[in-house]
């Protein structure tokens, strides 16, 4: 059997191997990977596995012929990978193209359409490549020649442009003659023709390329986005653009999305300079960690601009981090993208940089666990950590410790850190989650009617339920209706003094209250505390306040007036007692929760409101007294908090816990 027949068969075998590896859940999940490959695809299977497993593939066109089958089965095994074919917008390859199964075909360049000197000679910028001068006639035989034979060929998405820039000036030292008069142009003329000529074709392409994705490798020049989907960072972050400054790169980044074409497609090519050093784990972490700070950026780690053909792996490619829950946050509230410590929150961990030049000290606001890494194993060990000390220029990807809370609500997937009443820690604090339940929804598990045995209340947006000790439904219902858009505030207490609790519904953006009974009957409707007119929205708590037979409701005011504080009697009949726990600020604002903090014997008011940058926890009693106050810390930035309160060892706890 012949050598040919025999890789034929090997290459469908690893086909279905393939399929067999790729998780389902990979395509949604970051990171988000790419790879640059300008080479042979490689036929074992361990390098096409890996290969499978990338979000972004860009080829050489003359791949999709001579290894048809491979990329096919890494299409099949990924159907949501992007393949890109490589074109060089600017050159022409001497070396190898005239043997090119592809680019043999371009060889129809007129003379007119080489970049010469004053001599007249033709520039080579890179070896074994001429230099075109961008003429429109060579843009317009350009596309023409993308669309006879490379749109055309199974499994390509779209186009990567190489070598687009926005002056030529640096080209050659300088030496330029763009309109053949012979004579050396003027740096401000030749880059202003030039700018030109790049712009003609990346929008004589988008006209004429029908495929879904243009990206462009080598400017962030406003004019040349409105073309593109994106463009790749080689040797990321970038030297040559803007001395290679982070915060640069980034901040530029993010104002060309707004002039991108949809979809977005950025790729950070981070590299080991030409090194071959592939065990530069800080350098791959950097680049890793930056591209998870923003949406639609592919991550790929190589050789260098001198070589793209490898199929490198980290322990970081396979963290499954889930998506994103916030936009990325500054350590110190610095504008997006300031040099500092940053931060993004995935549904399964976080990303974090340090894009400062020296090392810093990072309070992560929880517990975090450490990648069990194979590679980097002094940092990627497995640790369970609340602070790290990261090095300059350097990331890392943790992941969540989960567990659930119980009498108290939270938010699926918040985090929740424990107080005492007097500001210091209490527990360790940690992220909430109920396996089985939605991200975002609203969660009580306790004792609803004094059987011993926990129930559970859910609020989904608008939609609220309440679930027997079986898992039956007691309460399905929308108390706002089906049309409200808002999310609900809930609170549960025993306010008769029985063993059966009840429950009060408030909304985030509104003006009403509700009471029902444990199972949901309704017990009263429409208390509006104050007015029809008020839209702001409530926080909730139950408690005896007031030292009483009955307890109390306990409501805190949303946006748009002065923070206010409302004691309601027990059947939200009347308002006992009103005070402002912040003066006359802020207008976001609070947050309330009831308990023993003090553990004294009576029931206080604990209420959490922003104050400057800052949110703030006082304690009053439940006449309005003022006992004390403190900030809260250990989260990263400023994250919006709420309150609840949670039985500890021996007293109630504060509890607050992130918004997101």
């Amino acid at each position: 059997m012949s050598r040919f027949i025999w890789k034929l068969l090997a290459v469908a075998f690893i086909g279905v191997y393939l399929a067999s590896l790729l998780p389902a859940s990979r395509v949604a999940a970051a990171p988000h990977l790419a790879n640059y490959y300008l080479g042979v695809l490689p036929t074992d299977a361990g390098s096409l596995a890996k290969l499978a497993k990338t979000d972004v593939l860009i080829v050489s066109p003359d791949q999709f012929i001579s290894d048809e089958t491979i990329v096919s089965n890494l299409k099949a095994a990924n159907p949501n990978m992007i393949i890109l074919a490589y074109v060089p917008s600017q050159s022409y390859n001497v070396l190898y193209w005239q043997n090119d199964l592809v680019f043999r075909n371009l060889n129809s360049i007129q003379e007119n359409w080489w970049l010469r000197d004053s001599a007249g000679n033709r520039i080579s910028a890179w070896p074994g490549l001429l230099n075109t001068n961008m003429d429109h006639g060579w843009s317009e035989y350009l596309v023409n020649f993308i669309n006879q034979y490379i749109a055309p060929l199974p499994n390509v998405d779209g186009i990567f442009f190489d070598m687009v820039g926005d002056s030529i000036s640096g080209t050659n030292n300088g030496d330029i003659d763009l309109n053949g008069d012979h004579v050396r142009d003027d740096p401000g003329t030749m880059n202003a023709a030039w700018l030109e000529r790049t712009k003609y074709l990346l929008e004589y392409a988008r006209t004429h390329i029908s495929l879904r994705f243009l990206v462009m490798n080598g400017s962030s020049n406003e004019a040349l986005q409105g073309a593109v989907n994106g463009r790749m960072y080689e040797t990321f972050p970038t030297p040559w653009e803007a001395n290679g400054s982070w915060s640069a790169l980034m901040t530029k980044m993010e104002k060309n999305k707004l002039l991108n074409k949809q979809p977005e497609l950025y790729i950070f090519n981070a590299n080991t300079h030409n090194t071959g050093n592939r065990e530069d784990y800080r350098n791959m972490r950097f680049g890793l960690t930056s591209s998870l700070l923003t949406d639609n950026v592919y991550f790929g780690f190589d050789y260098g601009d001198t070589s793209h053909h490898q199929v490198w792996w980290y322990d970081e490619y396979d963290a499954n981090l889930g998506t994103p829950v916030a936009p990325a946050q500054s350590q110190s509230n610095q504008a997006r993208f300031q040099t500092d410590v940053w931060r993004r929150d995935y549904t399964n961990g976080l990303a974090i940089v340090n894009a400062t030049g020296q090392d810093r000290d990072v309070d992560l606001g929880g517990e975090y666990e450490k990648i069990i890494g194979t590679q980097d194993t002094a940092v990627n060990n497995g640790a369970i950590v609340e602070r790290v000390r990261l090095p300059a220029r350097d990331g890392l990807v943790m992941f969540k410790t989960f567990q659930t809370l119980k009498d108290t609500f939270f938010t699926n997937g918040s985090f929740a850190r424990f107080f005492k009443a007097d500001g210091t820690r209490a527990r360790n604090g940690f992220f909430t989650f109920e396996d089985g339940l939605p991200g975002g929804a609203k969660i009580y598990i306790g004792d609803l009617n004094g059987d011993g045995i926990r129930e559970k209340i859910i609020a989904s947006g608008p939609h609220l339920q309440i679930f027997n000790a079986q898992g039956q439904l007691w309460f399905d219902d929308y108390p706002y209706g089906g049309d409200y858009q808002g999310e609900l505030n809930i609170a549960v207490g025993r306010l008769a003094g029985d063993s059966e609790m009840n429950i009060v519904v408030a909304p985030s953006s509104g003006g009403s209250l509700f009471l029902y009974d444990f199972h949901g009957g309704l017990i009263k409707e429409d208390v509006y505390p104050l007015g029809r007119k008020y839209r702001g929205g409530f926080s909730v708590a139950i408690g005896n306040v007031d030292g009483g037979d009955t307890s109390e409701v306990v409501v805190g005011t949303g946006r748009g007036r002065a923070s206010e504080v409302l004691v309601y009697d027990s059947g939200l009949n009347k308002i006992k007692k009103r005070f402002y726990p912040f003066d006359l600020r802020p207008l976001s604002g609070v947050s309330v929760a009831v308990g023993d903090f003090k553990v004294n014997g009576t029931e206080q008011i604990a209420v959490t409101g922003a104050v400057g940058t800052k949110s703030v926890v006082r304690l009053f009693t439940g006449a309005g007294r003022r006992l004390n106050e403190f900030a809260v810390r250990g989260f990263f930035g400023n994250q919006a908090v709420a309150l609840g309160a949670s039985d500890g060892a021996g007293r109630k706890e504060i509890v607050v816990i992130t918004k997101n």
